[in-house]
């Protein structure tokens, strides 16, 4: 009896303790270097990581293709995106956490011989009346609403037939423009893993911004007690976030819940 009891006594605590809720996590793969939890290359997935491990979740970090982040967003229950863009389109696919990074700056990326029309330059607009300059935009991309109708402005000298930073650079190589258009933390963060970096100019000017806010993406099946558990934790490390990743708050307030 003694013995029945000290086994009670024991297993009692553990009467009504759920276990951590399993998640797997994507983020982009298919780059030229690697990277994981624990070594990021990008801010804003070192951010949510911070969060993740506040979480309480038990989490599976996955490297994979785009398309197979999307076919997960729409088919496996237990998935989310480690950071997208809160837009309307993706919100019919998908539940979205609060914010956690406000991703504005949109940067030009050049050779560094290109560099040489930048002089004297203070604002995108200076740059684009300039008729000879061409440029390189991804359409699948998103601009923003202040800049998207200055790429349109432009008309056909924006190429926008490149469909990742890598084409993008291999383009730019070919002189088939003077620059590329991409968002600003993205290209220093990725350079920062590369030798080739050092062959572009990056700039940015205050009249290249986007409203895009970043947030967790899980599939619409994810149990509502994961995304509590995940707003909580954002809740928890913004203050933290904001100051080791400065870049990714500039100009911008993150606040309030988006489903």
């Amino acid at each position: 009896m003694r013995r029945l009891v000290l086994l009670a006594a024991v297993l009692l605590p553990l009467v009504g303790r759920a276990e951590p809720a399993s998640i797997e996590i994507g983020y982009p793969g298919e780059l030229e270097f690697e990277q994981g939890p624990g070594h990021f290359a990008f801010d804003f997935l070192r951010a949510a990581e911070m969060i993740v491990n506040d979480s309480g979740l038990k989490p599976r970090w996955s490297g994979l293709p785009l398309r197979r982040i999307v076919r997960a967003l729409e088919n496996q229950s237990n998935f989310c995106v480690g950071g997208a863009g809160i837009l309307p389109e993706r919100q019919a696919i998908g539940l979205f956490t609060r914010p956690f990074a406000y991703d504005q700056r949109l940067a030009l990326i050049g050779l560094k011989d290109r560099g040489k029309l930048l002089n004297g330059i203070t604002s995108f607009h200076d740059l684009a009346a300039n008729a000879n300059v061409t440029f390189l935009a991804d359409e699948a991309m998103y601009y923003g609403p202040s800049f998207t109708p200055q790429l349109r402005a432009l008309d056909k000298r924006v190429n926008y037939s490149p469909r990742s930073l890598a084409q993008m650079l291999g383009m730019l190589r070919a002189r088939r423009a003077d620059f590329a258009i991409m968002p600003k933390t993205y290209v220093l963060n990725r350079f920062a893993q590369v030798k080739y970096g050092a062959d572009f100019v990056v700039r940015d000017y205050p009249d290249m911004h986007r409203d895009y806010r970043v947030a967790f993406l899980c599939n619409k099946r994810v149990p509502a007690p994961v995304i509590e558990a995940l707003n909580a934790a954002i809740d928890r490390q913004l203050p933290a976030i904001r100051l080791k990743y400065p870049d990714l708050f500039e100009d911008a307030e993150v606040s309030g819940a988006t489903r």
